[in-house]
């Protein structure tokens, strides 16, 4: 007798989904509440934080019909989209490790350089990124072309 039967592996596949769902709607409902409460107002941020968890509960609705009726094309299917998002993610992950702190910082520079002043009133606004271009971007004069806030005038 095998430790692992059909039952118990279909089971814990409808586990994997269900839990899939739960984030998937998580990801989407903390962007839109981020949203109502005026902490972002990037459009663009909130509509692909609600868009992947759109897609993620989508997936993971294929997959829990694939796993409860047994239906092999939503299973293939599923397995196929599973694989190519692995794949993204340890390219992305590889990419994430081979940058070093230099090319971070000349990242964050080319980035704020480029950015318009709402953006940067913006993001100045969150202290926690506030924090991170304070600490990143110090000894650059970057600093200096953004709007003087009350957070950031001792940056100046």
């Amino acid at each position: 007798m095998s430790c692992c039967s059909f039952a118990k592996l279909k089971s814990s596949l409808v586990l994997l989904n269900i839990l899939y769902m739960l984030i998937a709607l998580i990801l989407i409902a903390v962007p839109a509440f981020a949203y109502s409460m005026n902490y972002f107002t990037n459009y663009s941020l909130i509509g692909s934080l609600i868009g992947a968890g759109v897609f993620l509960f989508l997936f993971s609705f294929l997959g829990l019909c694939g796993a409860l009726h047994h239906h092999q094309v939503m299973l293939f299917f599923y397995m196929v989209v599973l694989g190519l998002l692995c794949i993204v993610q340890f390219a992305s992950s590889i990419t994430l490790v081979a940058i070093n702190d230099e090319q971070q910082v000349d990242i964050l520079n080319k980035s704020w350089v480029s950015a318009t002043n709402f953006s940067r009133v913006e993001l100045q606004t969150h202290s926690i990124v506030a924090d991170l271009i304070t600490m990143l971007l110090m000894n650059t004069s970057h600093l200096k072309t953004a709007l003087p806030l009350p957070c950031c005038a001792e940056l100046l």
